[in-house]
């Protein structure tokens, strides 16, 4: 006898990437009425880049006993704390190591990944914390709501690429288990036909000489769907772009030759402050987010930018370090130290700075060609 279907609550889809993931939902209460009233997470927690993104990296971080510590971007800014402090050897840090299950006949149960490193850790285990990491989040964001659904009132659907073969298909599901899923909450989705089941619910035609309101497609109507990845979907950066700054002296990361006083205080001279690293791909209308403080005793303020061919520079004067720009900012009260807001906006052909003096609102614009 077939199993009546349950009356879940809510549906949530969760889409692990390689680069990014996240995740969307949808209450039952709402779908019959509007099949695409389709809630996603709004904004991830980029610490200080903050990141105008739905999704957050695909990255996790283990501590020296293999537990979670942390996943996306809270992953990301802690693991770069730790190499700052040089402490990020008892660590575990993965990313992109969903690429271990494409194209992969030999994806097992036991198999193990190599963080990045080359320290050897169970594979489901990494995936079934990010994926666990995940559902925490939206457990979270559904207590603020006060719904009060709870994990078992959920039917959870994890999208997998079509291109998978069945091993990699089941390996997934097998993490999702271990996440603490359900195995009868759980759909596995082949990307492409969630893409179209979607389709056939857009609205694709507005109504004749209507000045508001769509049809649906006829019975028999043709779509293409395509699936913009990462890969396709992104720019890649050329080069590392970053500002020079002088950051408060650290004898544990900075070079002894690097060393000056401003105001009495000891500052790092001509540090490389990174703000997107080469080869990151990148989708038009990408900002970063920085805040910088002016010293006192100066009326204004430089932002001199650098690009780099190497990955990770630490000084603008190191070799293939290049200066592509500089803008000024008149300081409102040079008595005092003034707060100001960069933001950074990448992904198209050029790079654009917006920097703003929080207090007077005094502000300048300068772009930078990438071609």
């Amino acid at each position: 006898m077939a199993k009546k279907g349950r009356d879940y609550l809510l549906v949530a889809a969760i889409d692990f990437g390689t680069t990014y993931s996240g995740y969307a939902f949808s209450m039952r209460n709402t779908y019959k009425t509007d099949p695409l009233k389709i809630h996603a997470n709004q904004a991830w927690n980029a610490g200080g880049r903050q990141l105008l993104s739905l999704k957050t990296p695909t990255c996790l971080l283990l501590n020296s006993n293999k537990d979670f510590d942390s996943f996306g971007y809270e992953a990301e800014n802690r693991y770069a704390e730790l190499v700052m402090d040089g402490e990020q050897d008892d660590y575990y840090y993965f990313h992109r190591f969903k690429m271990s299950l494409h194209n992969n006949k030999n994806v097992k149960g036991d198999m193990v990944l190599e963080e990045i490193t080359g320290k050897p850790v169970p594979a489901i285990d990494v995936f079934a914390l990010s994926i666990k990491a995940l559902v925490k989040h939206l457990m979270d964001a559904l207590e603020t709501r006060g719904t009060g659904v709870k994990p078992n009132d959920i039917q959870w659907v994890l999208t997998v690429p079509a291109i998978w073969a069945d091993n990699s298909k089941q390996f997934m599901r097998k993490s999702a288990e271990k996440a603490g899923i359900q195995k009868d909450n759980l759909l596995i989705s082949l990307e492409p036909e969630a893409a179209s089941i979607y389709c056939q619910h857009l609205p694709t035609e507005k109504l004749s000489g209507a000045e508001s309101g769509f049809t649906m497609s006829n019975v028999g109507t043709k779509y293409m769907i395509v699936d913009l990845g990462e890969a396709v979907y992104s720019r890649k950066i050329r080069v590392t772009y970053g500002v020079r700054y002088n950051p408060k002296f650290n004898p544990k990361v900075h070079d002894q030759r690097h060393y000056i006083e401003i105001n009495g205080t000891p500052h790092c001279a001509s540090a490389f402050d990174i703000i997107m690293k080469k080869d990151t791909n990148v989708k038009p209308g990408t900002t970063v987010k920085r805040s910088y403080w002016s010293f006192k005793e100066k009326d204004t303020i430089d932002f001199i930018i650098y690009t780099s061919e190497n990955k990770s520079p630490t000084y603008t004067d190191e070799d293939r370090c290049s200066c592509i720009g500089k803008t000024t900012i008149d300081i409102s009260d040079p008595s005092q130290i003034q707060d100001l807001e960069v933001e950074f906006m990448f992904g198209n052909t050029e790079v654009s700075l917006n920097a703003v003096e929080t207090k007077s609102g005094n502000s300048c614009q300068l772009r930078f060609d990438l071609i």
